[in-house]
This record gives C-alpha cells, structure tokens and sequence, in this order.
C-alpha cells in the first residue's frame, strides 16, 4: 500500500536521523563551498568538506550520492540548489524547474533503492526559503501521487527559522536595528578603562592577559570550537599561545560566539583583541541577532549571509592544499 509521509518540521537535521540525508549546495559567494545552516556545520564532519569541494563540476539541478557513514546514516546526497529566487516571472519559473529537477532526482534514487525515510534541509537563506519550501513540498505531493513510494520525507527549517527571521525589507531590518540600545556599550567601555587603571599595568599588557585568561577558560575543546566555527584548529592553539597576535576581526568574533561569552565579555574580548567594537554595520546586526536570542554560530552566519554575503565569518575556510600557503595571509604573527 502507497503511503505518503510528508512532515515540515523546525530543528536541526541531525534530530531526524533517516536512512539517507540531503545537503544542498550552492554556488554563492564561496565558490561552491557554501553550505546552508545545518548543513554547512555537517560539512565539517569527517570527509565531507573534502568531497564536497571535489564536485565542483557537478550541473545545477544535479546530484551526487556518497557515503553516509560521516553522518551516521545509509547515504548523503549532495544536490546542487540554485541560490535564490529572481524577481521577475520567467526566471522564477525556470529556478522552479530546476529546484523541481534536483527534488525529482533525488526521490528517484529513494524509490529504486526502497529507501524508507530522508531528511532535506530547506534552502535558500530567511529571504527565499518559504519559496523553497513551497515548490519542494508541491514536487514532492506531485511524486508521490504518480509513484509507489512509501517513504517518509522531512523538510527541515534551520533552529529558530519561524521565530528570528532577518527581513528582507531594508526598512525592517534597519528598524531591528534600532531597538538594541548600543548606548550600553559606552559602559562597558568605560568598565575596561577602569579594569586597566586597576590592574596597574600597560592596556597593550593587560589586553594580551585578559585575551589569555578568556582563551583558557572557555575553550574546553578546540576542535570541537575549531568545527562549529569553520576556523582552524591550529591557530586557535597558536592564538591561545600568544603565538598569533591579531587575527583578523571576523575571526575574533567568531571566536567570542563559539565560546559563548557574555555580552560584556563578547565587547571585552574584541576590544582586547585589538579592534573597536562595535564599529559598522556588521558588529551592530550581529549584536542585534545576540540580543534577540539567536546564539548560535550557524543560525547567526547564515542571517549575516543573507543580509549580505560580505558578512560571513567564515569565509577565510581554506582548502586542506591551501592551508599552509595562506596561513601568512590570515593572521599577523608576532615577531
């Protein structure tokens, strides 16, 4: 008997362990490195970032299905999504047919293997993923009427999707903005002044202490941290050391989400780091998503990607080959 088992859920993928698992990858900004959401943080398990930066010939609408051991399921598909919707009709409807295609031959590949549950993140960033979502669901109803498949589909929204969304609309977002009081942070410099009359030393001295004893009490697991944030784990070791002097800003952000400091601690440790904090646009919007909940380092870099892709703090991850040819490029080390 066919059934149809089709539930859109909220959370992350790795909740709903199926036999095979879906991460869509697009071409945007990094090259065909960029993952979305959840998935980019799979990317970092085991070999995955590996593979996925070896298909970069792989057609869009098309898909490739490896191993699922890194994940701890049957198989991984790796489907090449477009990255966004366009404005204007009949390129819409051609991106649809696309998004279409990749749905379809994925479902294929379920069918003829009697695959019996899978598990596909929706795409597309806040701006564009009820869109996705709306064509990917009509697709699948659509393949499941015509077929004898009795599958269990999830679509999956990132962590806190339908609570924290970034609006598309520049007002809006520019309104969020506006209702985080940054005035609190002339306290918190006015704190550190203090801290460094007080402890009677040097500022550059007491920065250089302070950014050691952060380091030392909330990086209990340098790999695990060096994962979650797409930053190598080396140079955190060399950072912690005082082997590196200043990385570079988005790195040290990067760093106070992992650690999961205070907001106090978060302005401290960037100050300490070197680098006036917060300055532009990118420190306010991160702050902004802080202060309406979102702490983790995903969500919060998928929300700055989709305001601008310019944003991303991961976007110095090297390939495994030019990692050591670039490292003098990442970071100013101390003579």
């Amino acid at each position: 008997m066919k059934v149809l088992q089709l539930k859109i859920i909220s959370g992350d993928i790795l909740d709903y362990i199926s036999e095979v698992m879906v991460i869509p990858i697009t071409a945007k900004s990094f090259r065909f490195d960029a993952m979305i959401g959840t998935p980019r943080r799979m990317a970092t398990v085991g070999s995955l970032h590996t593979q996925i930066r070896e298909i970069k010939d792989l057609p869009l609408g098309g898909i490739k299905v490896i191993d699922g051991k890194p994940l701890g399921c049957k198989n991984i598909i790796l489907a090449h999504f477009p990255n966004s919707f366009p404005d204007d009709i009949k390129s819409e409807k051609t991106i649809r047919s696309i998004v279409s295609r990749c749905c379809l031959r994925v479902l294929s590949y379920t069918d003829k293997n009697s695959i019996k549950s899978i598990s596909f993140p929706i795409p597309g960033g806040t701006r564009y993923r009820d869109k996705f979502e709306k064509c990917m669901s009509e697709t699948i109803g659509v393949h499941f009427r015509s077929s004898e498949s009795c599958t269990m589909v999830y679509l999956v929204k990132p962590p806190q999707a339908s609570e924290y969304e970034i609006s598309a609309n520049e007002s809006e977002t520019k309104s969020i903005e506006k209702s985080l009081d940054f005035s609190e942070y002339y306290r918190f410099d006015k704190n550190l002044e203090n801290a460094v009359r007080s402890s009677g030393l040097e500022k550059s001295e007491f920065c250089r202490k302070r950014l050691n004893e952060y380091l030392n009490k909330y990086i209990d697991n340098v790999e695990a941290l060096a994962n979650e944030i797409g930053y190598d784990k080396g140079s955190i070791c060399k950072f912690r050391s005082g082997k590196i002097r200043k990385p570079q800003k988005h790195r040290v952000i990067a760093l106070a989400i992992g650690m999961g400091l205070s907001h106090e601690e978060r302005f401290e440790f960037i100050r300490c780091a070197g680098y006036q904090y917060p300055e532009d646009e990118l420190d306010r919007l991160v702050e902004t998503l802080i202060h309406s909940g979102i702490t983790k380092f995903d969500a919060i870099n998928e929300r700055l990607f989709d305001e601008n892709p310019d944003f991303s703090l991961d976007k110095t991850i090297k390939t495994p080959s030019a990692k050591k040819s670039t490292s003098k490029d990442n970071f100013i080390y101390r003579k």
